[in-house]
């Protein structure tokens, strides 16, 4: 996982990015980050910008294609294979052949001008053959059955890939049946194998890189492991790194199903009292909205969180 920010005058997102990345929650507050990559890669001028581990990225080193919920931008894909298909179109022999064969046509429209007209001053020329002309030759036509979701996903898994790309997809299960999604979500984590960065916004998909909208915040591991280090040592209780795992899991689950509410933490609800400070930290340091029963509780440690609480320790 890397750290990616995206940041404009109004917002700013931090996101854990994999090879396969999953935005759950509130949908509307993640449609503002695909607003924002939408205005970055389609927009003159935009005042986006994007991060990568405090390395910006330009636009013009990266690929990006959206498949919306709502509708399918599919020119820019369109137009990347078409750009494919001429790159091997001018490297194949046949190719070669053909402008061999131009150059001399070049050649015979001087010769018949001159020998029509050329005692009138009037020349003839050929234009010369470049790849301007042979790609407004081309055309790419897709039918309205190609247009769907999953036939754009397929599209985009057989594109050659030739600088970093990233792919947003929203919706994708829409109109599909259990074999088609299974097949789609195949499809995109053969996409991340094959190294594109790939965005899903859907609360079902697992094996990835998640992020959550958790009470206007985005909550993700990384966040929590960008916080281990104060939070063992300001821990009183001595913990293992299975500990602090298991306090990861179980406050990444706990948000996960919280829908909406904020998390409730109590003693009975955890294996021990170290996993329980361990939580109470995570979501203290991290600010994350979370209400505590103490019930069980030694009254030494709750002095003591109280004083983490209040900057006293």
């Amino acid at each position: 996982m890397n750290k990616w920010m995206f940041k404009n005058a109004e917002h700013e997102f931090t996101l854990a990015i994999g090879q396969l990345t999953v935005l759950k929650g509130d949908r509307e507050k993640w449609r503002e980050l695909v607003g924002m990559l939408d205005s970055y890669f389609n927009q003159q001028g935009t005042e986006v910008t994007i991060w990568k581990d405090g390395k910006q990225i330009r636009k013009k080193h990266m690929n990006y294609y959206a498949i919306y919920e709502n509708g399918n931008n599919i020119e820019p894909i369109l137009k990347d294979l078409k750009q494919g298909i001429l790159d091997k179109l001018i490297l194949s022999p046949i190719y070669k052949e053909f402008i061999e064969i131009w150059e001399e046509l070049q050649e015979e429209v001087q010769f018949i001008g001159e020998c029509e007209h050329g005692k009138t001053g009037i020349k003839y020329e050929l234009a010369s053959m470049t790849k301007t002309i042979l790609e407004k030759s081309l055309s790419l036509r897709i039918s309205e059955y190609d247009n769907s979701r999953l036939d754009i996903i397929k599209l985009i898994l057989g594109m050659s890939i030739t600088k970093p790309t990233l792919v947003f997809v929203e919706g994708f299960r829409y109109g599909l049946n259990d074999i088609e999604c299974a097949n789609a979500e195949g499809i995109l984590r053969e996409m991340a194998r094959k190294g594109m960065h790939v965005i899903v916004l859907d609360d079902n998909l697992v094996g990835a890189s998640v992020n959550y909208y958790y009470q206007d915040l985005i909550v993700n591991k990384l966040e929590i492991l960008g916080v281990k280090k104060i939070i063992l040592e300001s821990s009183p209780i001595l913990s293992s790194s299975e500990d602090f795992l298991q306090a990861i899991n179980w406050s990444i689950e706990a948000v996960d199903k919280s829908e909406g509410k904020v998390v409730e933490l109590e003693l009975q609800s955890v294996d021990n009292l170290c996993i329980f400070t361990l939580i109470y930290l995570i979501f203290t340091f991290l600010k994350w909205p979370l209400i505590v029963d103490f019930r069980g509780v030694r009254s030494d440690l709750i002095e003591y969180l109280a004083e983490i609480v209040s900057g006293e320790v």
